[in-house]
């Protein structure tokens, strides 16, 4: 049977972070793919900004662009 506990929440940050420092360590995986995601979202976020800068396309030319890009 497993002991139950009742940890402080100091006992408990630590042994979150301990975790999660093994966890990297032996997935260096997760973490790369985590940064790889962060990146993307920032592109995305700065490429809505700079669209809401812009005045609208009409669809057809988005086509034809990306049509002419293949």
């Amino acid at each position: 049977m497993v002991s139950l506990t009742n940890p402080t929440p100091d006992g408990l940050k630590r042994a979150i972070k301990e975790a999660m420092r093994e966890t990297l360590a032996e997935e260096r995986r997760l973490l790369r793919d985590a940064i790889i995601e962060a990146l993307k979202d920032l592109g995305m976020a700065a490429a809505i900004r700079e669209g809401l800068q812009t005045p609208p396309v009409d669809r057809s030319d988005v086509m034809s662009a990306l049509k002419d890009a293949s």
